[in-house]
């Protein structure tokens, strides 16, 4: 992006000591300044213009900025990843704002939303909703893609889970460079999680596999027989309107052994759908953007 020449990182990391030391509004002044030609080749890379005025955006950053000068740790990174990561995240919100819906929720299918220990509009469950969705793990390692993971963990809980999955999907690939089929799989990947850490088993309702016929996930119906009735039930509700090939995404490796049918893969594949991926990570550890 060429980026780099407008921001050295020892100089903003100097004034972000300075203001953390000292609360000097003329430091955080200066800081926000110097990062303008940084904001501006951006979002100027981001064709942000195009959903939201520059000058709002840019003043959402500066804002931003300002009140995250606290969580900044050098150990974690330069000054010039600090705010361009900043930056990238607040742009990536900004246009996701544009393309909310009224209507909250959406993501949450009916299904999955029954699930719940409590009606989705009282605060205590929304509460209960963040804490839970915080606790999200994950296997990815790619900087990128996390950033792209927790962006959509934010703008999920912000949005009240009312952002589509193309509209998601579209804004990750442009903000965070992600190909068109790795967005929409990290979508899914994303939100296939939340479902797992919201579901509410007492409260699932029994899907039978020819309930499927007809729906987007109707090529589930071929692992019916290797899961109990149960276990059928909570693939159906975690993966309503998601791509089916998720089940073979969660472990690459065993998409050959699957095509041939190998029980094993594919058992071993249906059970990190339903539970999880062991050696998974918590997607918000140890960050401080």
């Amino acid at each position: 992006m060429g980026t780099r020449y407008y921001f050295e990182p020892d100089y903003g990391e100097q004034l972000i000591a300075t203001f953390n030391a000292t609360g000097d509004i003329a430091v955080l002044n200066e800081l926000l300044k110097y990062a303008e030609p940084l904001i501006d080749s951006i979002l100027t890379y981001r064709g942000t213009y195009r959903y939201e005025a520059t000058d709002e955006l840019t003043q959402k950053i500066r804002l931003k900025i300002w009140k995250s000068l606290r969580l900044y740790d050098s150990a974690k990174g330069t000054a010039f990843s600090f705010i361009s990561k900043i930056i990238a995240s607040t742009t990536a919100s900004a246009i996701a704002e544009t393309w909310t819906r009224n209507d909250r929720f959406v993501e949450i299918n009916e299904t999955v939303a029954g699930s719940m220990p409590a009606n989705l509009a009282s605060d205590e469950t929304l509460q209960d909703i963040v804490h839970k969705v915080r606790k999200l793990k994950t296997v990815c390692t790619d900087k990128a893609e996390l950033r792209a993971q927790r962006w959509f963990v934010e703008s999920f809980l912000s949005s009240g889970f009312s952002l589509r999955r193309h509209e998601a999907a579209n804004c990750a690939m442009k903000v965070f460079d992600l190909s068109h089929a790795r967005s929409r799989q990290l979508y899914d990947l994303t939100l296939l999680e939340i479902r797992r850490q919201l579901i509410n088993e007492r409260r699932l309702d029994p899907v039978q596999p020819a309930d499927l016929r007809g729906t987007k996930i109707a090529a589930l119906i071929r692992y019916a027989n290797y899961l109990c009735a149960e276990d059928f039930s909570r693939l159906a509700t975690l993966m309503v309107n998601l791509a089916p090939a998720l089940v073979l995404l969660v472990k690459p490796e065993n998409i050959c052994p699957i095509r041939r049918g190998e029980m094993r893969a594919i058992l071993e594949n249906l059970r990190l759908i339903l539970f999880g991926h062991p050696n998974a990570r918590n997607l918000f550890r140890g960050i401080y953007v």
